[in-house]
């Protein structure tokens, strides 16, 4: 998918391990949109078939916000 980097990948497909070992491992471009417009946090919340009131998606969702807090702003932005 364009402009889709791996922590998009990742948080397309909901695979909470993967995203959190990118984010361990080196800085994420999670304020990257993608070309439909969508950051890494977005596709997560998209993502189907996972659990998203278990601990390890309220923790992962928690590390994308810290790590790109503007995020909680952008709809205000886009108005």
């Amino acid at each position: 998918r364009n402009g889709d980097t791996p922590i998009h990948y990742a948080c397309f497909g909901g695979n909470l391990s993967v995203i959190n070992a990118l984010l361990e491992k080196q800085p994420q471009p999670v304020s990257q949109l993608n070309a439909d417009d969508k950051l890494p946090i977005h596709l997560l919340w998209e993502s189907e078939g996972i659990d998203n009131e278990s601990a390890e998606y309220m923790e992962t969702v928690w590390r994308l916000l810290r790590a790109y807090p503007e995020t909680l702003t952008l709809g205000e932005l886009a108005e």
